[in-house]
């Protein structure tokens, strides 16, 4: 019997987990998620402001806020233990939680790199350890469960911004993603990653704000625009219902890959 359009992407019954859900991209995400029909908790740092984000966001759909440490390894395990009491429906992970040096205060190199790496590449790979019990016991052939990384166009267009710490992290993501689907798989896991261009968010609001560069930007980019909060949560969506889909790494960016 065909299947409707709509019935392809309603999330319904479905909790989802955004981790730096409180802005930017993970926001972006959140809302896409919500507005299809999943439940959602989203992760941050600063409580008065992510419970203030989830209040707005509940305009969408059940949204809650859970405050999370993801720079270390102590402040990972404490969010698996918490996610498998608060989330026992949890067939939705997006790894979001991320930063770059350029948002770094002035520390010595090495210190940047491994703040980055820790929290772009070594976080998502905990979390997706810990969590895939959970994921496995929610998933079956006809609803499988999903995974979604956040990576990065950085990955494979190098930049002239010194993010040598999140270029390299983000393609480390790319692989990671590999890796995990080849051996979720089996258990209807599915493992997907997300590459976005230039979006508006904290992350990049150093660059937009510059005129010059700026329009520099936008010139490098064919379509001539920057991403859209519905541009990424409609991928978003696509790629947590039953696509058929694993291992695959999506850039959205307007096709400033191409160059």
């Amino acid at each position: 019997m065909p299947t409707s359009l709509q019935s392809l992407f309603n999330l319904e019954g479905r909790q989802a987990v955004v981790t730096g859900g409180t802005s930017g991209i993970g926001m972006m995400i959140a809302t896409g998620l919500l507005s299809a029909g999943a439940s959602v908790l989203i992760t941050g740092r600063d409580e008065a402001k992510g419970k203030k984000i989830a209040t707005d966001l509940s305009g969408y759909g059940a949204c809650d806020f859970l405050a999370a440490d993801l720079s270390g390894d102590k402040g990972v395990d404490t969010l698996s233990a918490r996610l498998n009491d608060l989330a026992p429906r949890l067939s939705i992970l997006v790894n979001n939680a991320g930063i770059s040096e350029t948002a770094l205060p002035s520390i010595d190199l090495m210190s940047q790199w491994n703040q980055v790496l820790h929290l772009n590449l070594k976080t998502p790979f905990m979390l997706s350890r810990l969590l895939s019990p959970l994921l496995k016991s929610n998933a079956s052939p006809e609803a499988p469960a999903h995974i979604i990384n956040i990576g990065s166009i950085a990955a494979r267009v190098a930049t002239a911004m010194g993010a040598h710490a999140y270029c390299a992290s983000k393609a480390g993501i790319d692989h990671l993603t590999r890796t995990l689907a080849q051996e979720l798989s089996p258990d209807h896991v599915l493992v997907n990653a997300i590459a976005p261009g230039t979006f508006p968010s904290a992350m990049s609001a150093w660059m937009l704000e510059d005129e010059t560069i700026s329009r520099q930007l936008l010139a490098q980019i064919p379509v001539k625009r920057f991403g859209k909060t519905e541009d990424i949560a409609a991928l978003a969506v696509m790629i947590a219902s039953n696509a058929y889909l694993t291992g695959t790494i999506i850039p959205i960016d307007g096709g400033l890959s191409l160059r």
